[in-house]
């Protein structure tokens, strides 16, 4: 939140780098961010990497839609 600036810059770099800790902080960071969650940023990850079969990253993002859909 404090550098939204630089969120679109760095976010896909992080969903892109083929790091799963890296692709999974680009599907978390926002876990907090409530009404303010950038839906088109977090729908754009988490559709480059639905398919991936990667437990963690799945974990990630049911973990994310769960919280975006509590919070809103």
């Amino acid at each position: 939140m404090k550098y939204p600036d630089i969120r679109h810059k760095e976010i896909p770099q992080f969903s892109e780098s083929g790091n799963i800790w890296l692709i999974r902080t680009s599907i978390l960071f926002q876990l907090k961010y409530k009404n303010k969650t950038d839906t088109d940023l977090l729908a754009d990850v988490i559709e480059r990497h639905s398919e991936t079969g990667e437990f963690f990253i799945d974990k990630a993002i049911g973990w994310a839609l769960r919280q975006y859909a509590r919070d809103r």
